[in-house]
């Protein structure tokens, strides 16, 4: 009996003739399973010693299931990519390294058996994508496993280099979580042209030249690099002319093998047709996969467009930015309203900062009346503001980047809950002591104030992280930058300083004009709404990607206009003055109100839209 574990090295069925076995050939009675008996009448066919099933990935009944004999195949056409290696490790692997083999192969192994056991996605693709993986894969284990030759010049020459990008990154204020990865993939790719510049070198100043090199090649986009391959290689195949035979794909072919041979000698590897050309064995790879000559030109030439146009450190540089927001967005989406509360404990809040706040004070206003009651609350909010909005800022900031997510993903939410928990907080702390406010002080007690506002900012930022993270398929409002709104006209970027304080005040402007002039505050309001048009196109384009809907235009305008009508009703007024005025009126206008009534009715309004095509799908 043999082993099954000990067929080959990594324990896959192979029959002596090359014969590969389905379950349906091995189920010869066709009861949905094989029994030992039959597994060994079809082995003995196809002249293959016989198997204890026991001793491999059969059931206690000795049987074998169709999920069984689909994990040998797949086995078996991993150790089948993983043999085409060996002429290649033979190649990489002579002379006093070629004792390194072994360890290669065990690495191999390990590879495989990590990758299969990971595997996430669909079974009848595992072997394709481990293909694919597999070139980039032996390139990385081949550059830990052989010894580097330490060239002194070389070391030198790339120090200088990697220091001087180091420079130029750190002048571009860039996280380390950023440069870090900058640094080891240029480290790489210019260590591997380094060498090859080094093999071919027979010049008279190697220091010069390769730094000279080096340099070029930073300075080259990827498609700049391959402008003469993409040249040769088109003119290769503009002369084979129309109808392109069996013998004209291979002249093709060897085209294709000059321009990945080209990208190699500049450290690019690309991608194709679900091969990373990383090696010359991927090149064979990748060309057996083509017969017909028009679909192989079709794939090299969207190749050649997607090559990138920027400089090889741009190129680094923007790789390092998306992964970054990558795993920042995917960190994103696990946070909790938990994560960014604010405890009321000395190791959070700085309280020796807050004037007044140890020893109880009382702040009163100067003033009596109305203006005394307002200038208490301004008072109020400048001490939230100037004492605790740039210690909540670190302490989230803090909390976040231990998360790995840069506090610009809450920035706006932030803005907007300190505000808000500012106006509640002012709101119910400042009082006139139960006195007719005509001729009262206003007052606010100092700790009332820090610890209210800290509550309501809490309750506030909790609930909008929590509602944010709920589910993509809703449309969140929370994170929307209403600054948008408030510049002073179409041309400008700048806020409009009394347009932003009535929203984050929630007042109420007021205006008297002419009888015939009244559109004031109306067209305002429109002007405002229209800035936002931007991002709730965004919104609307995303809530229909995650319910599986397909975007339709004219249903975002609809609701649009729709929703900017009603919101400039609710949030403007016009009352008609006597005629002792002067034909005259007067005409109120809430800003905060226009643009909170909007989003909303927006989003009820869009949510019954898009629920409506679910249902059609």
């Amino acid at each position: 009996m043999t082993d099954l574990s000990g067929i080959n090295q990594f324990g896959s069925i192979t029959t002596q003739n090359g014969t590969k076995l389905t379950f349906k050939d091995l189920d010869l009675n066709g009861d949905g399973e094989v029994t030992e008996e039959e597994f060994k009448s079809v082995l003995e066919s196809v002249e293959t010693d016989s198997v204890d099933l026991s001793a491999g990935k059969g059931t206690e009944d000795k049987t074998l299931t169709d999920e069984q004999v689909l994990d040998y195949t797949i086995d078996a056409q991993i150790q089948e990519a993983l043999n085409d290696l060996m002429g290649q490790i033979s190649k990489d692997f002579t002379g006093a390294n070629a004792n390194l083999s072994s360890e290669m192969i065990a690495a191999l192994k390990e590879f495989a058996e990590t990758f299969k056991a990971e595997y996430i996605g669909d079974t009848s693709k595992m072997v394709e994508e481990f293909n694919a993986q597999l070139p980039e894969k032996y390139e990385e284990l081949k550059s830990e496993i052989l010894p580097s030759t330490q060239n002194p010049v070389k070391s030198e020459v790339l120090d200088n280099i990697l220091e001087d990008i180091q420079n130029i990154l750190s002048a571009a204020d860039l996280s380390d979580d950023v440069t870090k990865p900058i640094i080891q993939t240029l480290g790489k790719k210019l260590e591997t042209l380094a060498d090859k510049f080094i093999s071919s070198y027979t010049g008279n100043n190697m220091k010069a030249d390769l730094r000279s090199y080096l340099q070029s090649q930073l300075t080259k986009s990827d498609s700049e690099k391959m402008t003469d391959a993409i040249e040769n290689y088109r003119n290769v195949y503009n002369n084979l002319g129309v109808y392109i035979d069996s013998g004209e794909l291979n002249t093709l072919k060897n085209a294709v093998r000059e321009f990945f041979g080209e990208a190699l000698d500049n450290g690019l590897i690309l991608r194709m047709n679900g091969v990373n050309v990383a090696s010359e064995a991927a090149i064979e790879t990748l060309l057996k996969k083509y017969t017909d000559a028009e679909e192989l030109n079709s794939d090299m030439e969207l190749l050649i467009d997607s090559l990138s146009t920027d400089k090889m450190l741009q190129s680094a540089m923007n790789d390092a930015k998306t992964a970054s927001e990558n795993l920042a967005d995917t960190a994103f989406g696990t946070l909790t309203g938990d994560d960014v509360m604010i405890e009321r404990s000395l190791s959070s809040i700085d309280y020796s900062q807050i004037p007044g706040y140890y020893e109880n004070s009382t702040i009163k206003s100067n003033k009596r009346g109305f203006r005394g009651l307002e200038q208490a609350q301004d008072k109020a909010r400048d001490l939230l503001e100037t004492s605790l909005k740039e210690q909540f800022r670190n302490q989230i900031a803090n909390n976040l980047q231990e998360k790995g997510i840069p506090f610009e993903k809450i920035e706006t939410v932030f803005e907007t809950v300190f505000t808000q928990a500012s106006l509640n907080a002012v709101s119910a702390c400042v009082d006139t002591n139960g006195k007719v406010v005509f001729w009262a002080k206003s007052s606010f007690n100092v700790q009332d104030l820090v610890n209210t506002f800290t509550d309501e900012f809490n309750e506030m930022i909790s609930t909008t992280i929590n509602e944010m993270n709920a589910s993509n398929t809703d449309m969140d409002l929370q994170d929307i930058d209403y600054t948008k709104a408030l510049v002073r006209n179409d041309y400008s970027k700048y806020v409009d300083p009394a347009l932003q304080e009535a929203f984050e005040k929630g007042e109420t402007l007021v205006s008297k004009v002419s009888f015939r002039n009244g559109s004031k505050y109306e067209d305002m309001a429109e002007d405002m709404i229209n800035r936002l048009k931007s991002t709730m196109l965004s919104k609307s384009m995303a809530m229909c990607e995650a319910n599986g809907v397909e975007f339709d235009n004219d249903a975002f305008n609809n609701v649009f206009n729709n929703s900017q009508t009603i919101a400039i009703m609710n949030s403007t007024t016009t009352k008609q003055n006597s005629i002792w005025s002067g034909f005259r009126k007067t005409i109120t206008f809430n800003p905060q109100d226009c643009l909170t009534t909007f989003t909303e009715t927006f989003k009820n309004n869009y949510t019954v839209w898009v629920e409506s095509e679910k249902q059609k799908v």
